[in-house]
């Protein structure tokens, strides 16, 4: 499905932190994910242009996905591919080389955070929904 934009189109996307959910008893609590560094987090991402039926371009992207590290584990099987800056040239192209070791578990330090649930809907756009709860 994204064979294409593996091979030639590649991005990267800046984020803060991200959120996972956490499967419990009582049911999902959301966390919220940052690096231990502070520094923003960079996901390795796959875009994609097509044509709306009213002839405009659209475009997408996705976050590419691999195993969680040790420390996220608990929280959910699997985490966003994190890109550290050494690796960026090589995901963009603009040197050549293997990508699936940039397909790994990221060993950057990560904190975590339980948030509210306002999280679960998209709607809901504002910095409060990083607050700790």
């Amino acid at each position: 499905m994204f064979r294409d934009a593996y091979a030639r189109r590649r991005c990267l996307v800046p984020a803060d932190a991200f959120y996972e959910w956490q499967v419990l008893a009582t049911g999902k609590q959301p966390h919220a994910i940052a690096r231990q560094d502070g520094a923003p987090l960079v996901f390795g991402g796959l875009w994609e242009g097509w044509r709306a039926p009213d002839r405009s371009v659209i475009r997408s992207f996705t976050i590419v996905t691999t195993s969680a590290c040790p420390t996220l584990r608990p929280l959910h099987e699997r985490m966003p591919v994190v890109l550290e800056p050494k690796d960026w040239p090589l995901w963009l192209g603009e040197e050549t080389g293997d990508l699936s070791p940039l397909l790994r578990p990221s060993t950057a330090g990560f904190r975590t955070w339980k948030v509210g649930t306002d999280v679960n809907n998209v709607r809901n756009d504002s910095p409060d929904l990083l607050a700790p709860v």
